[in-house]
Parts: structure tokens; sequence; C-alpha cells
């Protein structure tokens, strides 16, 4: 959906989709006009604050796994799994010179407020002339930005969301543009019907030889259906619901909405079968929840849940 009023009247009206570029709310395009307001007037955004401020303590961490690589105390793929490169000297506990590492040469210079970030004191040379590189290309892609000078991002739903507005809401339409499925707000132009949009998304997760079999997608554990009406549900009782992949759920709920504070609560989605003949019948793949769980799964999901401050 490439239409912002249509993409706004989502969001504001319910907080379904989100922008591509965005990590919801569509808002590239605001974010880009403020950062070359920004630039106009030679301040960065904070937005650009933060990215700069992640980028120096990652260089700050290939520094010191480098450091460590030298004493001889860590193996050198700390330096690669950090994104750094391997130099020639860096070879375990022998320094550019073939002598074991004593841990006091090439100490950085230090320099007073050189860093934005509190509590570090300095930087090497390499991590200030990095940042020098990085602000040189971001400016180039600044620079390729206002040329262009168009919005390219668009706005997403999920299938879920997508058959919930158009068949239990009725204020969606989605239309089959050469073999591309788009949706619009009341278009005018012809649109799939219900029955299509939901033979769709069931036949979504089967593979595509066995999409023409009617039997084999109308099934209880079909994962499209097992994820709707858990999204059903909870949507019919006024919560926001969202995709709570970033913290390893199916779902998160919302008492407002999302721009209004975090999540109260995380859900699984865990299917239970009674007839295991049902189990190994099913041409779906197993889903991602199924079977026994083990202790350090449930810690693992508590472990996550609890540090952000959700309940399951």
């Amino acid at each position: 959906m490439y239409d912002q009023g249509d993409a706004l009247k989502l969001w504001t009206q319910g907080f379904f989709g989100k922008g591509s570029l965005s990590r919801s709310e569509p808002t590239w395009a605001s974010r880009k006009i403020a950062e070359k307001e920004a630039r106009q007037r030679g301040i960065i955004t904070a937005e650009q604050m933060t990215q700069r401020r992640r980028e120096e303590r990652r260089l700050l961490k290939i520094e010191r796994a480098r450091a460590a690589v030298r004493a001889g105390i860590q193996l050198p793929d700390g330096i690669t799994a950090l994104g750094g490169e391997l130099r020639d000297d860096d070879t375990l506990g022998r320094g550019a010179d073939g002598e074991l590492w004593r841990g006091d040469e090439d100490k950085p210079i230090v320099e007073a407020g050189v860093s934005r970030i509190k509590g570090l004191k300095y930087f090497s040379d390499d991590i200030q002339s990095t940042q020098v590189d990085t602000d040189e290309q971001e400016e180039h892609a600044e620079e390729e930005e206002e040329e262009d000078g168009q919005d390219v991002e668009h706005f997403q739903l999920t299938m879920i969301e997508a058959f919930f507005l158009a068949a239990m809401l009725g204020c969606l339409e989605v239309h089959d543009v050469n073999g591309h499925v788009r949706a619009n707000l009341h278009a005018n132009q012809k649109c799939l019907s219900l029955d299509t949009l939901y033979q769709l998304c069931m036949i979504s997760y089967l593979p595509r030889f066995d999409a023409h079999n009617q039997l084999k997608w109308v099934r209880p554990d079909n994962p499209f259906l097992l994820s709707y009406v858990v999204y059903h549900h909870f949507r019919s009782l006024g919560w926001v619901v969202k995709s709570g992949t970033k913290f390893c759920v199916d779902f998160l709920l919302y008492k407002r909405g999302p721009v209004f504070s975090h999540a109260e609560f995380s859900v699984l989605v865990i299917p239970e079968y009674e007839n295991e003949q049902d189990r190994e019948g099913s041409p779906f793949m197993r889903h991602h929840n199924a079977g026994e769980k083990s202790w350090i799964w449930f810690s693992m999901m508590n472990r996550v849940n609890t540090q952000v401050q959700k309940l399951e």
C-alpha cells in the first residue's frame, strides 16, 4: 500500500500494519524532512546521534577485542564477530614485532571530550578515522536522497490484519494486480472476493503443489487459522495486537496502542493434538511452538519477557 492517506487511517484508527522503512508508524518521510532541516541549521537529529553512538560503541568493542587478542586472552574470532577486520599484527599473544605481548604497547592517545558517550574517556585513532568515514558516507547518502526527493516507504499489512480488516470490519479491499496482491481502503476497482482471499491465506502455508487440494488446507491446524483465531479473539476484546517476533513470542497486546505505552502482555500460540494421527497426517510443517517444552525453553521465554516487563 502506497497511499499515505490510507496508511494514516489504518495506523491512527487501530494501529494496523507498519511502515516498511520504520519500526512501526510510517514516519520515514517526516524523519527525512527533519534530518534535512537539521542539516540546514547545522545540527543533527536525535536519531542520527543515536546511530553515531551505536557505531562508536561497536568500534570501541572491536578495539577492546583487538587488545585482548594481542594480550593472549581471546581468540581472533572475537574481532571478526563484531564486524572488524583482522590485521597482520592481530596474532594471539604477540605484537607486530613477533614478541610476546606485554599489554602496554600502542596505547591510544587520550583526548578529553572526544567521546560523547558517558564513561568512555578515549577512542583510538582507528575509531576516530572510521567515524569520519561513516559521517562522509551518511552525507553522500543524504545528498542522494535529497536529489531523489520521493517517499519510497510503503505500508505493510500482515495476512492476518488484511483478512481481519476485509472480512470482519469490511473496510479493506484486496486486489490482485498482475500477480501482486495490493490493499486499498474502499477502492473502486474490482477486488478479490472474501472466499478467494480466505483461500489465499489458508494455502499460503502449503507447498505449491498441494495448494489446489482443498482437503489439505481446510484443517483446524492450519497455521494461518491458528494465528488468526488468537488475533481475532484479542482484537474483539479491545486489545491492540501486534507481532511479537522481537521478543520470541507470537503477539504483543497493547491497551491503547504502541505510541502510548509498552505492551502489557505477550502471547504464545501453542497447538496441541488430542489425536496423534492428526499430527502425523498434517500437511503443514511442524508448528514452531508445538511439542514438549523443556525447562530451558520456559526459562528462555520467562527471562526475555521479564526483562521487557511483559506478562505471558
